[in-house]
């Protein structure tokens, strides 16, 4: 069971620290894809990226 002040810095890593235009989200976006691309050729894992991509898509 976490405690009252561990809670909060759970809370705040969660917390959008930074305010992105669309122009920066979609430059950031497409660069994930790019990199899951490279990813799948050579065979590796995407889950990682995944999940960045599941982020800045919300």
């Amino acid at each position: 069971m976490l405690k009252k002040n561990e809670e909060t810095e759970v809370s705040m890593m969660f917390e959008p620290r930074y305010k992105l235009s669309y122009d920066e989200r979609r430059i950031i976006v497409l660069c994930l894809i790019e990199m899951k691309n490279k990813l799948i050729r050579e065979n590796r894992y995407t889950d990682a990226i995944d999940d960045l991509l599941v982020k800045f898509m919300d």
